[in-house]
C-alpha cells in the first residue's frame, strides 16, 4: 500500500523558476520560446510528483502545462521511455510503471506559449511494492498455505 498522504514519504528533488527572454521586435515586446528543461537529477523510484506554475494572461484559462519525458541511459545513449502530460496548478503524480530497475532522468517540455515556468519536483520515497512482487507473494501463499 502506498503512503501518498504522508508528506514524509516525499523528498524534494529539484525546484527552478525560468523566465523567458524578452526581445524588442518592431517596438513590441516578444518573448522567446522556453526550451526543454533537462532536470539534472537521477531518479531511482517509479513515482514522482511535479507541480507546474506559470503566468496566465488575464481573461485566459490554461490547463495544459506541457509534458514530462522519462529518459533512460543505455549503452547506445540516452533513450526516451515515456512521456506524460502535465496540468497547470495541480500536483501531477506520475507512476512510471513496473519497469523501474533502472535509474532515469526527466525532461520537462513547456508549451510554446509559456512566458515563464516554475517547477517543483518530488520523488516518492515511501513504501512501494511492484505488481510482480505482490504476485510472487500471492503465488508463494497459494503454494505454501499457512497451517
Amino acid at each position: 500500500m502506498l503512503g501518498l498522504q504522508n508528506i514524509e514519504n516525499f523528498s524534494s528533488q529539484y525546484n527552478i523558476s525560468i523566465p523567458a527572454t524578452l526581445i524588442k521586435k518592431g517596438g513590441k515586446n516578444v518573448y522567446a520560446r522556453l526550451t526543454n528543461v533537462i532536470i539534472p537529477v537521477r531518479f531511482d523510484k517509479p513515482i514522482i510528483s511535479i507541480s507546474v506554475i506559470t503566468t496566465v494572461p488575464p481573461g485566459r484559462r490554461w490547463d495544459y502545462a506541457g509534458g514530462c519525458r522519462r529518459v533512460a541511459s543505455t549503452a547506445l545513449g540516452d533513450s526516451f521511455v515515456d512521456t506524460n502530460p502535465l496540468f497547470l496548478g495541480k500536483r501531477n503524480l506520475i507512476f512510471f510503471g513496473e519497469s523501474q530497475e533502472i535509474d532515469y532522468t526527466i525532461e520537462y517540455i513547456p508549451p510554446r506559449w509559456f512566458i515563464n515556468v516554475t517547477l517543483g519536483i518530488y520523488q516518492y520515497e515511501g513504501p512501494y511494492m511492484s505488481l510482480e512482487s505482490e504476485l510472487n507473494i500471492i503465488k508463494s501463499l497459494l503454494l505454501n498455505p499457512p497451517p
